[in-house]
């Protein structure tokens, strides 16, 4: 049933979702087109010159919103499948409620992974279209690469092989951090549905902007604090070590925060769901 579930979410939202994936990708390709002409090419004009490297850098910021983009139009499914007439025929569905909620969960990583997907390749349209005329004319390629080259060598020299562990905890924590912030914005939609029948919006986005700021506070206060008791086993051991392995300890702290706090809300949207829930 997880999977109906799904293939209806995912229709329902890429109808919208490829229109805003074609556009950042035509914003990606004139900015490409423009780049060159904005920075590059000379005109009796400068006034042209002006016009088009603000137009380029209007349509990198434009391309740049698709996530955000993404973003609302799964919020505005959870919110119409649950919590307007369309909710009434959902929660008759013989489906149990956590699986309608993984459902969303899902089409959340699968949005946001696509997002990122058409970013990356509207970078490299922009790269190869425009920046690349860029670098090479003021020969900013080569200062670059050296740069990067001599960052690399110093981190692979500092970490050794460590550098796997830490890509591994930050792409934990990345996963995590979706999720964390699709159940905080989930959460606060049903939240808001419970507490009030007239003002759910409002009462969403002031539960929205009041929880984030509660659990930024605790995530920074773990950290700090965690960063400290954790230096304190390792004083007596090379500088070297400590740095090496207290980075893979914080890192994996965050990333037990972020999961921690992301099972708490999908327990409590799920008991809210199942037990507070009153669409009559």
């Amino acid at each position: 049933m997880l999977g109906k579930l799904l293939k209806y979410d995912l229709r329902s939202v890429f109808k919208y979702w490829w229109i805003a994936a074609v556009v950042s990708l035509s914003l990606a390709v004139a900015a490409g087109l423009l780049i060159p002409m904005g920075f590059v090419e000379n005109t009796k004009y400068e006034v042209v010159q002006v016009l088009c490297a603000i137009i380029a850098v209007l349509c990198i910021v434009g391309m740049c919103l698709l996530p955000i983009v993404g973003s609302v139009l799964i919020i505005v499914r959870f919110y119409k499948h649950f919590f307007t007439d369309e909710g009434y025929l959902t929660f008759t569905l013989p489906v149990k409620k956590h699986t309608l909620l993984n459902s969303k969960l899902l089409m959340t990583f699968i949005f946001q992974l696509a997002s990122v997907l058409v970013l990356v390749l509207d970078f490299v349209i922009v790269y190869a279209l425009g920046l690349l005329e860029v670098f090479t004319e003021f020969a900013i390629w080569n200062e670059i690469k050296h740069g990067l080259d001599l960052i690399m060598g110093d981190i692979v020299m500092s970490v050794g092989n460590m550098w796997i562990l830490y890509l591994v905890e930050l792409i934990i924590i990345g996963v995590a951090s979706v999720f964390v912030s699709a159940m905080l914005i989930y959460l606060c939609i049903t939240a808001a549905s419970v507490i009030s029948k007239k003002y759910k919006v409002l009462v969403a986005i002031g539960l929205y902007y009041g929880a984030n700021s509660v659990i930024s506070f605790i995530s920074q206060f773990s950290v700090m604090g965690g960063n400290y008791w954790l230096m304190l086993p390792v004083l007596n051991t090379p500088e070297h070590v400590n740095s090496v392995w207290l980075i893979a300890a914080v890192l994996l702290l965050v990333a037990g925060v972020y999961v921690a706090v992301g099972a708490a809300m999908y327990v409590l949207e799920n008991y809210l769901l199942e037990r507070k829930l009153d669409l009559q």
